[in-house]
C-alpha cells in the first residue's frame, strides 16, 4: 500500500511538473522575456528549499522536473 500512495504522489508532482512547463513556454511564446525570468525564479526558488532547515525534496524535485521539461 505505501508503494502505491509514493507512486500517487509522483505522479502528481510529474503532471503538475508538466502543465507548469507547459504553461511557461506558451507564455514564452506571447513573451520572449517570460520564459528566462521563469527559469531564473524556479532556480532561486531550488536554492531557498535547498537551504531551508527543513527538507523539502519532493518539491526540490518538481521543481527540477518542470526545468527539465521546459529544456
Amino acid at each position: 500500500m505505501a508503494n502505491q500512495r509514493n507512486n500517487e504522489i509522483d505522479q502528481t508532482r510529474l503532471v503538475i511538473a508538466a502543465l507548469a512547463a507547459s504553461f511557461a513556454k506558451a507564455l514564452g511564446e506571447q513573451y520572449p522575456t517570460f520564459l528566462p525570468a521563469f527559469e531564473s525564479e524556479l532556480e532561486k526558488q531550488y536554492q531557498d528549499l535547498r537551504s531551508a532547515e527543513v527538507s523539502h525534496v519532493g518539491a526540490m524535485e518538481t521543481l527540477r522536473w518542470v526545468k527539465e521539461f521546459l529544456g
